[in-house]
């Protein structure tokens, strides 16, 4: 009986340690890049800070000229480049208006996932309407090897979030990395 409970417990140790341990792999950001194409924002910034092995602080700070129209789109493409190979492969690609991400109305889980880091550390309100000439931002978002799943082979990575307003571009957030798997 005691031997039926000790293999239970170390199985699920086993399991915690596989969903919780460390990646046998390395994430680096190699770049970040945000841009405006009209008028509608006052401001727009964003940096990035690596914190640790595989850790990278996020500040993404923006004002709009006026409200956003609550018609208004996000479009998410993740594009994915394995290390051995020219291919390069769409991995995630989505638009969906900002009001319904706001409000959570999304099954992807990486998104679920970056969205709850999100709210730990933004002023953005979280639901229609996003009010203009105020400040808002997105301070110490944490982007770290958590994101990718332990499977994960030797990739170049890059992540494009899109804003319309009206089928118009009016601005966009780029991140580049890597994986590195460690030997």
């Amino acid at each position: 009986m005691w031997y039926k409970l000790l293999l239970i417990l170390f199985a699920l140790a086993a399991v915690t340690n596989i969903k919780a341990g460390k990646r046998p792999f390395d994430v680096e950001l190699h770049s970040i890049q945000c841009r405006q194409y009209n008028s509608r924002l006052n401001k727009l910034s964003c940096e990035m800070t690596k914190v640790a092995t595989s850790r990278y602080a996020l500040d993404y700070k923006f004002n709009l000229n006026g409200d956003l129209d609550k018609s208004a789109e996000m479009q998410i493409t993740v594009k994915v480049k394995f290390s051995n190979n020219n291919k390069i492969i769409t991995f995630m690609d989505f638009k969906m208006k900002v009001c319904d991400i706001l409000n959570e109305k999304i099954s992807t889980l990486v998104i679920k996932e970056m969205l709850k880091e999100l709210k730990r550390g933004s002023n953005i309100p979280l639901a229609c309407p996003i009010k203009g000439d105020s400040d808002y931002g997105i301070n110490n978002f944490t982007f770290s090897d958590s994101f990718f799943p332990p499977y994960t082979p030797n990739i170049y990575y890059n992540f494009t979030l899109d804003v319309f307003e009206n089928n118009c571009l009016i601005a966009d957030l780029f991140i580049a990395g890597s994986t590195i798997r460690r030997s």
